[in-house]
């Protein structure tokens, strides 16, 4: 029972954002001194300290096995956001370490119940998305991350699928998506198979879920088959494999959190499994053999950080198609309605809310100081990311980096906006100069619109 009391207060703590910030020495202290009292006092040091934020933070092997389940709770916490430079780097090395560990234990005492329930606690609840934001290669982080979700899964070991024959019929392309909606991934998605010759190529679609709109309308009638997957993994698992296609693409991400289609992905299911660029870093999955890519898109030597055989097409290998459900702007937007001045330079960014790292808020302050007058729109809420943001928390933390460089917060306009269209958001974005990306995460999808 104090466990799980000690659970919920940590959820109400991390929900509060508090524990994304960096501790003071004295926490740091006092958190070392509770951890040394048996494990009420580790108790009281989780609450009190971040997993990634303390150095001295125990190790499985350090705390007791019946709580190993609590403590994956702890050490996999995703934060809000991060508040201070540097932490990207520090919770990217802290999750490798942790993955580590609980993958050496899971092949030490893979039988152990305590074990199984950390590794489903970690399967379940795990987010990868701030990892996203480190500098540094993610590749042993989803070899990790794979194993894991495998051992989790009850996953066999998977047996390849021979190529047929190309001789006289047509190449079968098989795309997996969790739904064909209104959504990047299938914005994405789709420019990879609407122009493929059908006296070429049979393109068989797969999806999880049903969303009766125009764009799945469309999905449908530039393709030869469209399969709605049954509820149950076995009869998913039969219906794709018994289509019999050559190529199938996941074109629904699975680096991010745990879904249908990154639960599928852990299954050989035809012959050439590719990922395309929905997924944001290397899968890690072994029955993935590809992912495509462009030429510029990738920097030299990036093969490195895949897992998959890196094919590196000409260009940037970025496509959308946003014509299907094109919707007219339904306000317009100008200087004087957003209260800047006509002659001010003005920047630019929809770059999502957990691009927006201190790194880069500290960047784009020191911009605005470099030049006088200038403006800062940024309209970072957007609804692909998440359904609800910490606005003040955002808004709070951007005016005191911007006091650190000496720029007045009205110099900074936060667009809280939820724009009923793709066209509304380009209407804010006119009324800037110039338009600024984020890194190291650059904003692919949002870049289309300036």
């Amino acid at each position: 029972p104090d466990v799980e009391a000690a659970d919920q207060l940590l959820n109400l703590f991390y929900k509060s954002g508090a524990g994304d910030h960096v501790p003071v020495a004295e926490d740091l202290a006092l958190g070392l001194s509770y951890a040394k009292k048996n494990w009420p006092g580790l108790l009281a040091a989780m609450l009190l300290l971040p997993a990634w934020e303390w150095p001295d933070a125990p190790k499985y092997d350090d705390v007791p096995s019946w709580m190993w389940p609590a403590f994956t709770v702890y050490a996999f916490h995703t934060p809000q956001a991060f508040s201070s430079i540097g932490q990207a780097e520090k919770y990217a090395a802290h999750y490798l370490r942790r993955l580590e560990e609980l993958a050496r234990a899971a092949g030490i005492a893979r039988g152990s119940a305590a074990v199984k329930a950390s590794i489903d606690v970690y399967v379940h609840r795990s987010n990868c998305i701030p990892l996203y934001f480190s500098t540094g290669s993610l590749k042993r982080h989803y070899e990790l991350r794979a194993k894991l979700f495998a051992i989790s899964l009850n996953v066999p070991p998977q047996e390849d699928l021979p190529p047929l024959p190309r001789d006289g019929r047509k190449l079968r392309v098989g795309i997996l998506n969790r739904h064909f909606g209104q959504q990047t991934e299938t914005y994405c998605t789709l420019p990879m198979f609407e122009h493929m010759d059908p006296d070429r190529f049979d393109v068989v679609l797969f999806t999880n879920h049903l969303t009766n709109s125009t764009v799945e309308d469309y999905c449908r009638q530039r393709v030869a088959e469209f399969h709605l997957l049954p509820d149950d993994l076995e009869s998913q698992l039969q219906t794709i494999r018994s289509a019999c296609v050559d190529i199938l693409v996941l074109g629904t991400n699975v680096t991010a959190v745990p879904n249908e289609v990154s639960r599928l992905a852990l299954y050989r299911l035809a012959p050439l499994q590719v990922v395309n660029n929905s997924s944001c870093t290397t899968s890690g999955m072994p029955e993935s053999d590809m992912y495509i890519s462009g030429v510029l898109t990738e920097a030299p030597g990036a093969e490195a950080n895949f897992t998959e055989r890196l094919a590196l097409i000409p260009g940037p290998t970025h496509a959308f198609q946003y014509e299907i459900d094109r919707a007219e702007p339904t306000d317009g937007w100008t200087r004087e309605r957003l209260g800047l001045p006509e002659d001010a330079v003005v920047f630019v960014t929809a770059a999502n809310y957990f691009k927006i790292i201190p790194e880069m808020q500290h960047a784009w302050a020191k911009l605005l100081a470099a030049v006088p007058g200038s403006r800062l729109v940024v309209h970072p809420f957007n609804p692909n990311w998440s359904s609800k943001y910490p606005i003040s928390r955002f808004c709070s933390e951007f005016d005191r980096t911007l006091a650190e460089h000496g720029v007045s917060s009205d110099r900074l306009l936060v667009s809280t906006a939820k724009f009923p269209s793709r066209n509304d958001v380009k209407e804010l974005l006119s009324v800037g100069d110039i338009y600024l990306d984020s890194f190291p995460f650059g904003g692919v999808n949002s870049l289309v619109d300036p």
